[in-house]
């Protein structure tokens, strides 16, 4: 039986959620900050929480779009990965 994402083991459907958690504390973090006096700080977290989140949602897209990729698979399936992630991180943060 093929495996869609509805019967995927627990382990792989929370695969990359670091990438959420670490967006959201970067968020959080966001909030704690008085940006009155640390203004760059503030910006530069709330920057860090868009990359990361982007990232996560750029991974699955790319997974949904290419399955699963191991360490078995071809460099060019590698490559069409990383470039989904980069454009959807890119497009994320340029607004679009």
């Amino acid at each position: 039986m093929p495996r869609t994402p509805t019967n995927y083991p627990l382990q792989d459907r929370l695969r990359m959620a670091v990438w959420l958690l670490a967006g959201l504390a970067f968020y959080a973090a966001v909030l704690l900050i008085d940006g009155t006096r640390f203004p760059t700080v503030q910006v530069t977290l709330q920057k860090l929480g868009h990359v990361t989140t982007f990232a996560w949602v750029g991974y699955w897209i790319s997974r949904q779009a290419l399955g699963r990729i191991g360490i078995h698979s071809s460099n060019l399936d590698r490559l069409a990965r990383a470039v989904i992630i980069a454009g959807v991180i890119i497009a994320g943060l340029t607004g679009l």
